[in-house]
């Protein structure tokens, strides 16, 4: 409230550093509020993604998930 003038910022990285907010939120926020190209990728995701990619491994592992959102950011 006081760093911003009560305003929310449209930001992406603005966003991801304000207190509990994480990727998704701030995806979420700003595509939705703002219409930025952000992608709210959550767990949701990840699984249709993994069966349509074909993904085996644990969707938990950094590297299954930064595949799952490059794939997602190129739709």
């Amino acid at each position: 409230m006081e760093r911003h003038g009560g305003e929310i910022q449209e930001n992406y990285e603005e966003l991801l550093k304000l207190k509990g907010s994480g990727e998704y939120t701030a995806g979420a926020i700003s595509s939705e509020d703002f219409g930025k190209k952000e992608n709210a990728v959550d767990s949701n995701v990840y699984r249709v993604m993994a069966r349509l990619l074909e993904i085996r491994d644990d969707l938990k592992k950094p590297s299954v998930m930064k595949k799952i959102k490059e794939e997602v950011r190129g739709l």
